[in-house]
């Protein structure tokens, strides 16, 4: 977890914040019991949607008020 950058922080996840320790190990910890025993080949990503935010697109979405056809998933830049 990171220190003395929240507002980057809040950016770069949908859910707002970053993620704790805790939320990371509950991954781990799944992927090591017997409830993971069928689990093969597979890559969890564990990042809060980080990795598929399009923040290529963001400045499109301003430029074009595009923002209006989702406006519940409209960054908060205030």
């Amino acid at each position: 977890m990171t220190t003395g950058h929240e507002e980057v922080d809040r950016a770069a996840s949908l859910f707002g914040r970053m993620g704790t320790p805790d939320e990371i190990a509950r991954a781990v910890v799944f992927l090591a019991s017997p409830d993971a025993s069928f689990v093969t080949g597979q890559t969890l990503i564990v990042d809060g949607g980080l990795t598929i935010t399009d923040y290529a697109s963001l400045p499109w979405l301003e430029a074009e008020g595009s923002w209006k056809l989702f406006p519940h998933m409209q960054p908060d830049c205030g």
